[in-house]
């Protein structure tokens, strides 16, 4: 196996799991960045409080925090 190029466990690509929700007659939110944080809630606390339910989808970057670890 190789670590740089083989993932541990499994590797998720972003989904469109907010459009889900949407089609399920929920309120979907995605997240894509820092500035879109404050909005984005504000408006699925809203849905929340109008009695939707709501999914935020937050796509993260990559990073290296797991580094050297295996998770499952």
């Amino acid at each position: 196996m190789n670590s740089s190029t083989d993932a541990v466990a499994c590797a998720l690509r972003p989904s469109d799991y907010h459009l889900a929700v949407a089609a399920l007659g929920g309120e979907g939110f995605v997240i894509r960045n820092n500035a879109e944080i404050g909005p984005v809630l504000d408006q699925a606390r809203r849905a929340a409080a109008a009695g939707k339910a709501v999914l935020v989808n937050v796509l993260l970057e990559k990073s290296g925090f797991r580094k050297g670890s295996i998770s499952m």
